[in-house]
């Protein structure tokens, strides 16, 4: 059995590394109280347990941001890409990289493949309080230990590092002395404690943070302004990704002028996250004619799904094979109007039909079993890698039940991610030695061999 085989089960059968929520809930209101009325109204923010996979797995989703990293630098590509928007070719000379960038992956038996990459990945405030509570909890077990990245920091400092170089990016020096968090209607957003986190992780920098919705900024020609205070800097969140609705024109104007460093913008969402991109990184052809060096074309045509524009001429083809398939608005987020095949009516097809989409190859979810109110049950879940500036940050799982991801699902929500690899991490130093996380009492009862002790249990 292979070890990502033997992995696999273990998150299949095993109630490893349980986890119990109060322990992220009094990490977060230890280090800001204000947010506990805040938590109290969402259940389902973390998981119950922590998710497994193999450093080799780790080290492909690593191989592929690198691939998609070195293309998006390429002139060619960016021409490319500029030439399908007139408005994300005018953001095309900012200097900036991009906040927060997150890779989704699915974890197949033939490795990780990427589902999608987004320019507003939420979560990393909430992710790196995840991963440092957790390691206080299990520091590691059975050669399992807490995902990190080397030179990327821990805590809340990798993210006001990455904020300070954007900043530098744009041709600044030091921090900014004012940010806007902008996003539609924060104080509402599911993830609005992730940004009283950064506010706070901003303000203990000495950055004056704010959080505000983009309908309260102005723009006087000179200065972009919310509630009386000049901004420096925009962490912008909103989901408007070309920035052309009405409320977001104050930070339009800004851009042109100018007047705020702006980050995300269009520019990333066009180089990133347009989904549309995804047919292009499988195109040989293409990748060549760009430059992208043919190990990197490589990887990314084993680990991104087959994936299509829906046309009038494939429209026939791809709702005879919908059940093999998953489709999504080429410029959609949230998991908003996306579909798996099997379950399309045909009023569902013809909004797909009338409507900007692209037909992906579906790429099932991996499963984790948790234990909820006593009683055990299987979810599924994906990985994310928040990067910035090229360079991988945090990892976090999500863990959920439905369709698409989200945090609706008992049990489910954040969870931290343990990498497999010989190394320190072993709290085991004989196969005859129980692992003492839950195992001595769920192996014997199943009869199982552990797959990676691969001893019998009494």
């Amino acid at each position: 059995m292979k070890l990502s085989q033997q992995v696999d089960q273990l998150n299949q059968q095993c109630l490893c590394f349980p986890l119990q929520r109060q322990l992220f809930l009094d990490y977060l209101t230890d280090k800001l109280p204000s947010l506990s009325d805040t938590l109290s109204t969402r259940d389902h923010l973390f998981a119950g347990t922590g998710i497994l996979v193999t450093q080799s797995d780790v080290n492909s989703m690593l191989d592929v941001i690198k691939a998609v990293e070195a293309l998006v630098k390429l002139p060619r590509y960016q021409s490319f890409i500029f030439s399908r928007s007139e408005v994300a070719a005018f953001w095309q000379n900012q200097s900036t990289t991009g906040l927060l960038m997150g890779y989704d992956f699915h974890i197949s038996s033939d490795g990780p493949k990427l589902i999608e990459i987004n320019t507003n990945a939420g979560g990393a405030f909430l992710a790196s309080p995840v991963q440092v509570a957790a390691q206080q909890v299990y520091p590691g077990c059975c050669d399992f230990g807490p995902l990190s990245f080397p030179d990327s920091g821990t805590g809340n400092t990798v993210l006001t590092n990455m904020i300070t170089r954007e900043w530098q990016s744009a041709g600044k020096s030091g921090r900014p002395a004012t940010l806007a968090i902008v996003d539609d209607d924060p104080v509402n957003q599911y993830l609005y404690p992730e940004m009283l986190l950064a506010r706070e992780a901003l303000q203990e920098i000495g950055v004056t943070a704010l959080i505000v919705d983009a309908r309260e900024l102005a723009f006087d020609g000179t200065d972009l302004v919310a509630h009386g205070t000049g901004i420096d800097m925009v962490y912008n969140r909103s989901t408007d990704f070309t920035l052309t609705l009405p409320r977001n024109k104050p930070l339009a104007d800004a851009a042109r002028r100018n007047a705020a460093v702006i980050s995300p913008s269009p520019k990333h969402h066009a180089l990133y996250a347009d989904k549309r991109n995804l047919i292009e990184m499988q195109n040989q052809s293409f990748l060549t004619r760009a430059g992208l060096p043919v190990e990197h074309q490589s990887v990314l045509k084993q680990h991104i799904p087959d994936t299509t524009l829906v046309t009038d001429n494939n429209a026939d083809q791809l709702f005879s094979n919908r059940r093999l398939l998953f489709f999504k608005p080429i410029n959609g987020y949230g998991s908003r109007a996306v579909y798996r095949g099997d379950k399309i009516t045909k009023r569902v097809w013809q909004h797909i039909t009338a409507n900007d989409y692209i037909a992906q190859t579906l790429v099932p979810p991996s499963l984790r079993s948790v234990t909820e109110s006593g009683v055990e049950k299987r979810l599924k879940f994906d990985v994310r890698i928040y990067t910035a500036a090229a360079k991988p940050l945090l990892g976090i799982a999500r863990i959920y039940q439905g369709q698409t991801t989200n945090f609706r699902t008992a049990g489910g929500g954040f969870a931290p991610v343990y990498s497999w690899g010989p190394g320190p991490h072993s709290a085991l130093p004989s196969s005859d030695t129980m692992c003492g996380y839950e195992c001595n009492n769920i192996i014997p009862d199943r009869g199982m061999i552990c797959p990676l002790l691969q001893s019998s249990r009494p």
